[in-house]
């Protein structure tokens, strides 16, 4: 249990490859609409876009995220937690740069899941000349034993 999470410690400070996302007009629209914002009359995006460019445009794959840290989303992985740290407004149509780091490992034990890690991304959201808009940080909750699964931890 212990070796693939001494493992995951590693990859703190690790960067993903640089990624890119576009604040496509039609996809604000029915984004917008699914989260009852129809209507939106502005040259901004909805605040959640810039979790969305970062969360998108990471650089990779969710599953190729998920292959480096030794896992895969059947394993029982979910979302812990997120923030969102706005420097500027993002722009429908803007193209955006996304710097991901794996900023953190930490192991915990829980009464009902057992020993898992919660692994936790800063994702830097830039404009194209390179100025900050935003950080999105996110943590996942990944078992920390190989061939977990999300079944095993509701035992």
């Amino acid at each position: 249990m212990h070796g693939m999470s001494d493992y995951r410690r590693s990859l703190v400070g690790v960067r993903l490859p640089e990624g890119r996302f576009t604040v496509e007009e039609s996809l604000h629209r029915m984004f917008c609409e699914a989260v009852f914002a129809s209507g939106w009359e502005s040259e901004y995006a909805h605040p959640l876009f810039l979790y969305l460019a970062a969360h998108c445009g990471k650089g990779m794959s969710l599953s190729a995220f998920f292959k480096l840290l030794g896992t895969e989303l059947e394993a029982g992985v979910t979302f812990g937690e997120g923030a969102l740290e706005f420097h500027q407004a993002v722009r429908i149509g803007a193209e955006y740069r996304v710097h991901t780091t794996i900023a953190d490992v930490v192991t915990k034990v829980g009464r009902r899941r057992g020993a898992f890690d919660v692994v936790t991304c800063d994702s830097d959201v830039l404009d194209l000349e390179g100025q900050l808009v935003g950080t999105s940080r996110e943590a996942y909750i990944v078992p920390a034993a190989e061939g977990s699964s999300s079944a095993d931890c509701r035992k």
